[in-house]
């Protein structure tokens, strides 16, 4: 059976494909992360297709424009983890000059598709050993849902022992995530035309740190929309003695470098700063409204780049005196944060417990 999506062709392998298969196996990089040892020769690839990739859901990956393999995936049946008739196992590995292009999530939503409607599983289980960031993130974007965590896993074909991650996917729980993500398409698309924008409540429950941008730069009508919102800010007594600085030239760029390590490849970096002499001293004399003035800017501007379907980072690993210093700011003005903007890459997404939140019970109280 030959299985297609938009870049990719999914179809059986041949020993025909030794070579290119060795091509990429070869990787010290890409075997002992999944738990095999690199291969040592075509010959061995060869060995490997035929003992290891001929059953009828091993599949090689076949990038479209070369029409050649450049990894694997599969499912498994009656391995350790998908004990019953109606379940099976999800195994993948990807030729490392391809990483990074969204390739695997691509192959694996049509093997989840396959799996599910075609050989009607209910269940799909996925692993990955500690460390093995990428599968972890491709898991995620499958939309994976831990199980559970196991110590000292044996790893006999590279003779180690391992911390393993288990996850699973339920029929029910694809079917609500395809659901979602068609409803979110729609939304993003008529979004995009200027129909719509996002209702507030996904803005704030959907926006996390991105900390892996591209490269590419984000469009000075969405830079005007951020900055409009941070205008718009309520400040104390309307003293507006907010500053924010665009930071986009490669030279002011290596200043926020030499500053923090967290700028993440982002090629735009506000500095959000406000004017000590410019501020509203409470009554007391002991506070007054420079931070929180900066920080209601700094959280209106975070949340319109969301809006406006671009990624940030709040940060503050770094010493604002210093860097006030060096990018010339006038002695009266205080750096409060920087942010990070731009476009995050394929592997870039929220943590595994971003969503994760204590119940309100816990975290307000009624006096």
């Amino acid at each position: 059976m030959y299985l297609e999506t938009e870049r990719l062709v999914l179809r059986p392998w041949s020993v025909d494909d030794a070579e290119e298969c060795y091509r990429y196996a070869c990787d010290p990089q890409v075997g002992p992360a999944a738990g095999w040892p690199p291969h040592r020769s075509v010959e061995e690839s060869r060995l490997v297709i035929e003992k290891f990739l001929s059953n009828p859901t091993d599949y090689a990956i076949i990038w479209k424009e070369t029409n050649l393999p450049i990894g694997a995936i599969s499912l498994k049946f009656n391995s350790d983890l998908a004990s019953g008739d109606d379940e099976c196992e999800l195994g993948y590995w990807l030729g490392a000059p391809y990483w990074g292009r969204g390739i695997m999530p691509e192959a694996g939503r049509e093997m989840l598709r396959h799996a599910f409607e075609d050989l009607k599983m209910t269940r799909v289980w996925c692993g990955y050993y500690e460390g093995n960031e990428k599968s972890r993130r491709v898991q995620e974007k499958l939309g994976f849902r831990f199980q559970w965590r196991s110590e000292d896993v044996e790893v006999p074909q590279v003779r180690e022992r391992r911390v393993g991650y288990v996850n699973c996917l339920t029929r029910e729980q694809w079917i609500a995530d395809i659901s979602a993500e068609e409803n979110n398409a729609e939304r993003i698309d008529e979004q995009k035309k200027g129909k719509t924008t996002m209702e507030f409540k996904e803005v704030i429950r959907n926006r996390y740190s991105c900390k892996k941008y591209s490269d590419r730069q984000v469009e000075p009508e969405k830079l005007n929309a951020i900055l409009e919102a941070g205008r718009l800010a309520p400040t104390a007594k309307n003293l507006q003695e907010q500053h924010v600085y665009v930071v986009q030239s490669p030279e002011a760029l290596a200043k926020i470098d030499e500053a923090t390590p967290c700028r993440y490849g982002a090629p735009t970096v506000l500095v959000v700063a406000f004017d000590r002499d410019n501020v509203f001293t409470y009554p007391g004399g002991k506070r007054n409204s420079g931070v929180e003035d900066a920080t209601i800017v700094a959280t209106h501007m975070i949340l319109a780049a969301a809006d406006e379907g671009v990624d940030s980072c709040w940060l503050n690993y770094l010493d604002p005196e210093q860097l006030a210093q060096s990018l010339g700011l006038p002695e009266n003005e205080e750096i409060l944060m920087v942010m990070d903007l731009g476009y995050g890459t394929e592997e870039a997404g929220p943590l595994p417990n971003h969503y994760n939140r204590k119940p309100l019970e816990e975290t307000v109280s009624y006096l």
